[in-house]
C-alpha cells in the first residue's frame, strides 16, 4: 500500500493543488518555507466569509469549486484565478496579515460553530481580495444574500492560555460527536470541516465509479476532486480504509477520528460548479454505504476517513509506504 496522490486546498472550497511531497503539520499538509525553514501548513488556511463572518463553501456557493488556486513565487504566495478575469495573489505567511488593512474577523461555520467548536479568529486578506471574491460570487450567484464577501486568513494563535490551539477538534459539536470524543486536546485544524487530513482509497473510488456508471452519465472514473482528499492511497481493498484506526505513512503515525459523511459537495462538478440533477454520486453511496451520523446537514453516506497526526515535521511523498500497524479501534 502506498501514497498515490497528495493535495492541498489552500482556500476552503476552492480548487486543489497537487503536490509531489509535503510536510505533516498539526493543521494539515504544508511545505517548508525557504526563508524561515519552518513547515507552514497550507490546507484550508483561507476561507471566504460573508459580511457577518459566516463561511461560504461549495454547499452554498458551488461555483467556488471552479476557482483555480496555484502556489507561485517559490510557494511563498497563492494565486486565485478564473478564465477571463484578473488573478489575485496573496502571501502565505500569517505575519503579512497585520495592521488596519487586515482587520480581525470572527469566523463561524453557519451551524452555530458546531463544526469549529467555537468561532475562530482570522484576519481579512485586504481590500483587493474583498473586491475580487465579491465580484466572483456575484457574477455567478445573482441571489447571494451578502453585498460583500471577504477572504480571511486563519490565525494559528491559542485559545486563551497555554499551548492549547485556537481550534480544538475535541470541542466540535460541544464535545458530543464521535469525532470530538476520539480527538485529543491538541488535535487541531484550520478551516477544514472536521479534521486536518482526509484520506480516500483509489480502489474505493474505482468501486464507486463502477457502481455509479450503472445509474448516471457522470465522468468515468469519477474525478478525485469531487471528494477533496488530502491523501489518496492505492493497493488496499475497497473500503478497507474504514477499519484503519491507525496508519503509518512514511513512518508518520495518523489516527482515524471517524469516517467522512458526504453531503452535496461530491455532486458538484469541480470543473463547472454545477450540481448533478440526480444527486450522483451521493445517491449511489446512499444505496450501500453506512450513515453513522444520520442523513441531516451533518451526516450522509460515508466515503473516506478523517485523520489527525501523532507525528509532525515528517515529509511524505507520492509512493511513500502506508502501513496499518493496528487493527483495533482506539
Amino acid at each position: 500500500v502506498s501514497v498515490q496522490a497528495l493535495y492541498i486546498y489552500p482556500v476552503k472550497s476552492c480548487g486543489g493543488v497537487a503536490l509531489d511531497s509535503a510536510v505533516v503539520t498539526p493543521q494539515g499538509l504544508g511545505l517548508w518555507q525557504k526563508k524561515s525553514g519552518v513547515a507552514l501548513p497550507l490546507d484550508r488556511q483561507w476561507c471566504v466569509c460573508d459580511e457577518d463572518g459566516f463561511v461560504q463553501d461549495i454547499r452554498v456557493q458551488p461555483k467556488m469549486a471552479t476557482v483555480t488556486v496555484e502556489l507561485v513565487e517559490g510557494s511563498s504566495h497563492i494565486r486565485l484565478s478564473e478564465p477571463g478575469v484578473s488573478s489575485l495573489t496573496l502571501p502565505v505567511t500569517e505575519d503579512w496579515y497585520t495592521g488596519s488593512e487586515h482587520p480581525e474577523v470572527i469566523v463561524s461555520d453557519r451551524h452555530k460553530s458546531m463544526w469549529f467548536g467555537r468561532p475562530l479568529t482570522g484576519r481579512c486578506a485586504g481590500a483587493e481580495a474583498e473586491t475580487w471574491i465579491t465580484n466572483f460570487i456575484h457574477s455567478h450567484n445573482s441571489i447571494a444574500r451578502s453585498e460583500k464577501f471577504r477572504i480571511v486568513r486563519f490565525m494559528s494563535g491559542t485559545a486563551g492560555t497555554g499551548e492549547v490551539p485556537q481550534r480544538q477538534l475535541s470541542k466540535s459539536f460541544k464535545g458530543k460527536s464521535i469525532i470530538a470524543k476520539r480527538a485529543k486536546t491538541n488535535d487541531t485544524a484550520a478551516f477544514a470541516d472536521c479534521a486536518p487530513y482526509h484520506l480516500v482509497s483509489s480502489s474505493s473510488l474505482e468501486d464507486l465509479s463502477r457502481r455509479t456508471a450503472e445509474n448516471s452519465s457522470l465522468e468515468l472514473p469519477l474525478a478525485t476532486a469531487r471528494f477533496r482528499p488530502n491523501i489518496v492511497i492505492s493497493g488496499m481493498a475497497p473500503y478497507a480504509e474504514d477499519d484503519c484506526w491507525v496508519l503509518k505513512i512514511a513512518g508518520c503515525q495518523f489516527r482515524q477520528l471517524g469516517p467522512t459523511g458526504r453531503c452535496v459537495i461530491p455532486t458538484t462538478d469541480p470543473q463547472t460548479g454545477i450540481r448533478n440533477e440526480d444527486e450522483q454520486p451521493r445517491a449511489t453511496l446512499m444505496e450501500y454505504r453506512p450513515r453513522p451520523y444520520g442523513d441531516g446537514a451533518h451526516g450522509g453516506p460515508t466515503f473516506g476517513i478523517w485523520l489527525v497526526p501523532d507525528d509532525v515535521g515528517v515529509e511524505i511523498a507520492i509512493n511513500s509506504e502506508v502501513l496499518k500497524p493496528l487493527t483495533s479501534q482506539l
